[in-house]
Order: C-alpha cells, then sequence, then structure tokens
C-alpha cells in the first residue's frame, strides 16, 4: 500500500473500533469489556485487508508493494493499539520525507503505543520514530530485519518476550526510562552501537538515598533484572562498554530491593502459628507468637519462613566503594586521583611523625643539640602557604620558609622531600630499586637513628627508628595503594578489552 492507502485503513480500523465501543456501551458493557470488543473489531478490520493482500493482486503494484504498511511521518495524537495485528509485508513506520525534496518529519507517537503480540513478517522499521508515551512490544514477533535506528524513547520501552529471527537494530537509540528486555530472544546480535540510556533520577535512588529510610522497592524492584537483560544483549553484541556499564547499572539497581545498608532487627524473631479456632461469627482466628529466629522448628509446627537479616551487606557496602573509587571498572582517572589524594594525606602524617619526633628528642641533651621546631604541622603548613603566596606575588617583604632539620644520616637530606618521598614508595608498595638502603635514609632523616646499646653491647651499626605508628600507617597506605592499583589496571585492562 501506499502512504495515503495506509492512512486510509487505519481510520477505518478507528472508526470499527469506535463503533463498536459505543455498541458494546450502550448495550450496558463495562468500559474495559468494551474496549476490549472496539480492538476486536479494528483487529478484524485489519485482517480483512491481510487477507486480501496475500490472496489478492493488484495491476501494476507487486506483492512487496500491495503487503507494504507505510506510517511514515505519521502523527499519532490517540493512543496507537496494534496488539495482535499481523503485518504482512514491510512495515515503514520510520521518517517520512516528501518526494518534492521538502523538510521530513519524524513519525511520533504522542500516546501510549501498543504492539503486544503483533508480527511483522517482513522488516519492520521505526527509523527515527518517536515515542512520547509508553511503548509495548511484549511478545512481539520480528520475522525480518527490524530497525529502530535514532529512535526516542521518552517513557517506559516494554520488549519483554519479544523474538526477533533476524537483523536487529537500536543504533543510536535514546531511552530516557529503563528499557524492558526481559526474556528478549534474538537470533542475531543485537546492534547496539551509540544506544543511550538514562535512566537516573527515574527508577534508581542514589547511593546516599538509598542510605535512607526511603523505600525504594516500588521503583528498584525489576531495575536488576532489566539491567542483566541489557547485558546480555551486550555480551551477545560483544559490547564491552555496554557490558560494564550495565553491569554497574545492576549493582545500582539492587540497592534497597534486595541488599540493604542496615540489618532488619524485625527478622531475628518470626511468627509460630499456635493455635487455630473459629470465632460466633465463623470467621477463622489464629493465634500467633514470636520466637527467636533461629531456634529449631518443631515437627509438625507452622511457622514463618526464616529471613535473612541483613540481606546483601557486602554487596551494597562494597558495591558504593567500588563506584565511587572506579566507577565500577570504567575509569583510570579515579584510581589516578585518588592515590594521589591519598599520597599526599599520608605525606603530611608522615611529616607530622617527624616534627613529633624532632621535639621528642630536642628535649634529650645527650641525643641532639637541635632545638624543638615550636610548631604544629598545620601551623607549618600555614607558614609554608604563606611564603608561596608572597613568592607568587612577588612581594618585597617575602616571610622566611619554615626549614625543617634531619633527625641523623646525610646532611643533605630534607625532611619534607623525604616524607613525600616516603608516601610515594609506600604508595607503589615499594617497587622501587635500592629499596633497602634508600628507605634506610630516609627514616634515618625522619625519625633518628637507635644509637642505644643492647644487653650492654653497643651497636656496630646504628638502625633508624621507625614509630610504631608510622609502622601502622605504612601498613594502612599499602593496603588501600594495592586497591587502588589494582582497580586502575582493571580499568585499563576493561578498556582495552584485554581478556
Amino acid at each position: 500500500m501506499t502512504r495515503d492507502q495506509t492512512l486510509a485503513l487505519w481510520a477505518d480500523c478507528e472508526a470499527a473500533r469506535k463503533a463498536a465501543r459505543e455498541v458494546a456501551i450502550a448495550a450496558g458493557t463495562d468500559e474495559e469489556a468494551a474496549y476490549d470488543r472496539g480492538h476486536e473489531a479494528a483487529k478484524a478490520r485489519w485482517a480483512e485487508w491481510n487477507t486480501v493482500a496475500t490472496t489478492g493482486s493488484t495491476a501494476g503494484e507487486t506483492a512487496e508493494q500491495r503487503l507494504k504498511a507505510d506510517f511514515r511521518g505519521y502523527q499519532f495524537t490517540d493512543a496507537a493499539d496494534f496488539r495482535g495485528f499481523a503485518w504482512p509485508g514491510e512495515a515503514d513506520v520510520s521518517d517520512y520525507e516528501p518526494a518534492d525534496g521538502g523538510r521530513g518529519q519524524p513519525t511520533r507517537f504522542k500516546k501510549v503505543a501498543r504492539f503486544d503480540g503483533a508480527t511483522f513478517a517482513g522488516d519492520a522499521r521505526f527509523d527515527g520514530a518517536t515515542f512520547t508515551g509508553d511503548a509495548w512490544f511484549v511478545g512481539a514477533t520480528f520475522r525480518g530485519n527490524t530497525f529502530f535506528d535514532n529512535a526516542s524513547f521518552r517513557k517506559a520501552a516494554i520488549f519483554r518476550a519479544i523474538l526477533a529471527e533476524r537483523a536487529f537494530s537500536l543504533a543510536n537509540v535514546t531511552f530516557n526510562r529503563l528499557p524492558d528486555f526481559i526474556q528478549a530472544h534474538f537470533a542475531e546480535s543485537p546492534d547496539l552501537d551509540a544506544t543511550h540510556v538514562h535512566p537516573e533520577g527515574v527508577e534508581i535512588g542514589g547511593f546516599w538515598k538509598s542510605l535512607g529510610g526511603q523505600n525504594l522497592n516500588t521503583v528498584n524492584a525489576n531495575v536488576a533484572s532489566k539491567y542483566r537483560a541489557l547485558k546480555r544483549m551486550a555480551i551477545q553484541a560483544h559490547d564491552n562498554d555496554l557490558e560494564l556499564a550495565f553491569s554497574a547499572g545492576e549493582l545500582r539497581g539492587r540497592r534497597r530491593a534486595q541488599d540493604f545498608p542496615w540489618p532488619d532487627l524485625s527478622r531475628l524473631f518470626r511468627r509460630w502459628l499456635v493455635d487455630e479456632v473459629v470465632d460466633e461469627d465463623g470467621k477463622k482466628q489464629d493465634w500467633r507468637v514470636y520466637v527467636w529466629s533461629f531456634l529449631p522448628a518443631p515437627a509438625g509446627s507452622k511457622f514463618q519462613p526464616r529471613e535473612m537479616v541483613w540481606p546483601g551487606a557486602a554487596r551494597f557496602w562494597l558495591g558504593g566503594l567500588y563506584g565511587l573509587l572506579s566507577d565500577y571498572g570504567r575509569s583510570i582517572v579515579r584510581p589516578i586521583l585518588w592515590w594521589v589524594v591519598k599520597t599526599v594525606l599520608f605525606w603530611g602524617l608522615y611529616l607530622a611523625a617527624h616534627m613529633a619526633s624532632h621535639d621528642a628528642a630536642a628535649g634529650r641533651a645527650a641525643l641532639t643539640e637541635e632545638a624543638p621546631y615550636g610548631f604544629t604541622f598545620w601551623q607549618w603548613l600555614g607558614a609554608a602557604w604563606n611564603w608561596g603566596r608572597a613568592r607568587v606575588d612577588h612581594s618585597s617583604v617575602s616571610p622566611p620558609f619554615p626549614d625543617l632539620q634531619c633527625l641523623a644520616g646525610p646532611h643533605l637530606r630534607d625532611p619534607i622531600w623525604d616524607a613525600f618521598s616516603l608516601a610515594v614508595r609506600k604508595g607503589l608498595l615499594s617497587l622501587t630499586p635500592d629499596q633497602a638502603e634508600v628507605t634506610n635514609q630516609i627514616y634515618s632523616c625522619l625519625y633518628g637513628m637507635d644509637r642505644l646499646a643492647v644487653d650492654g653491647q653497643a651497636l656496630l651499626q646504628p638502625q633508624p627508628i621507625v614509630p610504631h605508628w608510622v609502622g601502622f600507617l605504612s601498613v594502612i597506605q599499602m593496603t588501600g595503594s594495592a586497591v587502588l592499583l589494582f582497580l586502575l589496571l582493571l580499568a585499563i585492562r576493561n578498556m582495552f578489552k584485554i581478556k
């Protein structure tokens, strides 16, 4: 059919729908049943054309032209209900480009579009179509090639349990809500190039919101399942980037639905049906008591099923940390930035420990002739900031830089750079060359040398002092650095698809 013939047929279907619905309402049928009768009338009118187009022939018209339904550029102002319709040939619902070269327009479904159970025997083209309302394709069968390229779904897009027997393209499609492809089957790998899924703020509660008391089950109930279906499609399409994105969405979607941040203490107890009685009105009453959840159930007793007190706790918190540190294994920049921040933090801690060790040693005249610094780490940092700002402003009156002195070791060493070098070495898990020798010099400069005798015997070679809490800080830094370096390598592996 031509476009005009197709639109005329659709007008006949809508007229048959309206007439059958009015007759049903006049006969006292309820609104829902009347709508169903109207739909069956529209479906029957479409089937009449289907039968004629399939079995008949028209002079000067090929079978392909005769079986085609052309809705290009049509504006569906009311609900478009094609449930159960059989499309015998090509279904063209794509952009309309006038023959005179004028400006084209996309097909728009301004309200709900229903294609549940429809069968598309030929190619189905929805290129550039805009679905302003919900789009339903539940159980639809696509026997030919299917194209949704550049289509836009403003609300729900439900493709649950569809069957696509040939190519299925979603290239450059935009979903403003999380689409539902649960149990969808594709004979060929779907094309997901530049597919955009933007469900944030619609179905998924953010991490901080999920910590509160909001019940996100109403919006998160099927989010993880929907993301799992999308991830399966991405795996089938060998699209590694979308696979990672959908895996991240699956973790987020489980929050407050299957994974919870806090334990539910009420689940420590469960109900036990003790007795059942029938009151005077014939209503069944039962007596229930609450017992400790971990007690074994007596034989033959009716217990409420045991539930986990804190389901998905580890996945909730570790998943949030995974997203914060590396965007779920997709970011190379985040682990590096966190590593830099952590290294600077521990540089300050090691330097503060040096100041404390220096002032403590200065009080022991037998060990050092140095005077105490007389300032804390934060005071030193403020003085260093003022000195640097004066240098940048080219001020004629520049405050002196607050120098620090080594407690022991080579006089050419600087505690500021030694503290930074120690933080970098620990941040790199001590994988630098000349590790033992250089590290001993750093510890000697920062915290001094142990010159005391052991068991009455003088030490032949003094050993560098490592304060207990500096050693503890080193363990914490190296553990955190190991995690960040692992996440960095994981992101590199994911980016370059290294198997």
